[in-house]
């Protein structure tokens, strides 16, 4: 049987897995927003990327992580966004 210490550590490791860094944000709420009455206005930050922006309702908020989340394409060493008209010449 297994003792506590191996348990926790089987835990921890389960809600790593669960809580992945990539969908980690800070919310910093502004001084005159107010939860109760459904005023919700601040500052997002999203952990990963470092990209942060401002929102005034609930609704941006969403909208700001679902955003930082968004798959964006790869950038080339050059700084450029790959260009799929390559491929169309191949098919």
């Amino acid at each position: 049987m297994g003792s506590p210490k191996d348990s926790t550590t089987a835990t921890v490791r389960r809600d790593r897995a669960a809580l992945p860094a990539e969908r980690a944000f800070v919310v910093q709420l502004r001084a005159d927003a107010d939860l109760a009455r459904g005023i919700v206005r601040g500052r997002l930050e999203h952990l990963t990327t470092g990209a942060a922006a401002v929102f005034e309702s609930i609704d941006e908020l969403i909208r700001c992580m679902r955003d930082a989340m968004a798959p964006r394409p790869a950038i080339r060493p050059d700084g450029d966004a790959p260009d799929d008209t390559a491929n169309e010449h191949r098919k």
